[in-house]
């Protein structure tokens, strides 16, 4: 007799590999979704945009500051030669410079895979 992964006289494997062909192979009956992203009557929609530009401009604010001590700390180690500060203060401004990119780049990157995935369906 073969051990039972799902648990002492459970069957629980079955239903799970019947609904999971049924959905690969598209034998669930299911209709086309589609989907139309919008904010057109979204109750709040302008106060969920605010909250999203506020929370880009933190992130910016975050990572000049990490540019700014991260380039103090760098200098102020490689002066005294303390190449340990200096380390961490080239991470930190090399940190605060990846911040800045990512939250640039972020809604692009949304909207460019959200738009081939569109394209792709």
């Amino acid at each position: 007799m073969t051990k039972n992964v799902f648990g002492k006289g459970s069957r629980g494997g079955v239903p799970i590999v019947v609904a999971t062909t049924m959905l690969l192979t598209g034998t669930a009956g299911a209709q086309t979704v589609t989907l139309n992203p919008t904010a057109d009557g979204l109750p709040g929609a302008g106060v969920l945009q605010n909250i999203v530009n506020w929370g880009g401009q933190i992130a910016l604010i975050f990572s000049l500051l990490a540019l700014i001590a991260g380039g103090a700390m760098y200098g102020i180690g490689q002066m005294n030669g303390r190449t340990q500060g200096a380390h961490q203060g080239r991470q930190l401004a090399m940190g605060g410079a990846i911040g800045a990119l990512i939250t640039g780049v972020a809604p692009f990157v949304v909207n460019t895979l959200f738009a081939s995935g569109v394209a792709g369906a």
